[in-house]
């Protein structure tokens, strides 16, 4: 993997989201490379402090309900509709 690969793939590596043998190049990459392993520091750090700092609001059942069924129109291509 070199820099170009590992930038591609940075945020769902941060995230947790890709298959095993990619992290496993993630990180002898970054074993070797002080620039992306920095970029990797930087990008965890911030998705820490916004975990941190930023508190989920509980939303209404009725509004999940709401919002799926807008979705489901959407998909149908039906118009989005007010929701309120």
């Amino acid at each position: 993997m070199n820099c170009d690969e590992l930038k591609l793939i940075l945020l769902d590596y941060v995230d947790r989201e890709k298959n095993p043998d990619l992290c496993e190049e993630f990180k002898a990459h970054n074993k070797i490379c002080p620039d992306c392993f920095n970029k990797y520091r930087f990008e965890v750090g911030l998705r820490d402090l916004f975990r941190n700092k930023v508190k989920a609001e509980p939303v209404s059942e009725e509004f999940i309900i709401e919002v799926k069924a807008q979705l489901k129109k959407l998909q149908s291509g039906t118009a989005l509709e007010e929701i309120g």
